[in-house]
């Protein structure tokens, strides 16, 4: 997801790098009320992504959201509002 049009080519590069790992349920679309930064949440596999887009893509300010709330299959990473 995305927050506003600023946001929005990150967060269709850190779709397609989904896509191309081979996570075809993947989907791209606005967001609202999502922070600073980029969030990750909705699983405790969230942790995870957050880790690989801090230490891979080395993205600041990556932080998850709710992830104590076990959603299975549902992760979602947000590109919030400042978020270089």
């Amino acid at each position: 997801m995305y927050e506003n049009a600023l946001g929005k080519e990150l967060a269709k590069n850190i779709f397609e790098a989904f896509k191309q790992a081979g996570w075809e349920e993947a989907q791209l679309g606005p967001g609202g009320g999502l922070g600073d930064g980029i969030v990750v949440g909705w699983s405790s596999r969230a942790v995870a992504v957050k880790a690989a887009l801090e230490s891979t893509a080395n993205f600041p300010r990556v932080w998850a959201k709710d992830t104590e709330k076990e959603v299975p299959d549902l992760i979602i990473v947000g590109v919030g509002l400042n978020s270089f």
